[in-house]
């Protein structure tokens, strides 16, 4: 997926992208609906993204969404905490046959793994799944 947005301001290797939302939720100018899609910069989102491109601050950008992010990106940040919580409840259980046992095994290893993805979100481990800068627009 490809959006057009300007760099806001730079963080290291990462750019704060301004995007504007390019679509709504089909209700946008009825009452009650979002206002998803307008004119005005109220519909823009910040996105931080890679900038390996080595865009500057208030330059125009192509910004892409590598194929399959989104499905592996929802999988690790939910699976692995699900994951984690039939482990912990399972291993409990299995050691302790006890509902309060239970309980805090899956609290414990839902913990882990909120501190496990944390930790991963400094690593290399997710660049296949992080929005890129892949060029800049003239103005």
């Amino acid at each position: 997926m490809q959006a057009e947005g300007i760099v806001v301001r730079l963080a290291g290797t990462r750019a704060y992208v301004k995007i504007k939302r390019s679509g709504g939720c089909g209700r946008c100018h009825e009452v009650g609906g979002c206002g998803g899609v307008g004119q005005d910069d109220s519909h823009c989102e910040e996105f931080v993204v890679d900038n390996s491109f080595g865009a500057q601050s208030g330059q125009r950008v192509s910004v892409e969404v590598p194929e399959g992010a989104t499905l592996k990106a929802a999988m690790i940040a939910y699976g692995l905490p699900l994951l984690a919580i039939l482990l912990g409840a399972g291993l409990a259980s299995w050691i302790w046959h006890s509902d309060l046992a239970v309980a805090l095994g899956a609290a414990t290893f839902l913990v882990l793994a909120l501190l496990v993805l944390y930790g991963l979100q400094g690593s290399g481990v997710l660049r296949g799944v992080r929005p890129r800068i892949t060029g800049t627009l003239l103005s």
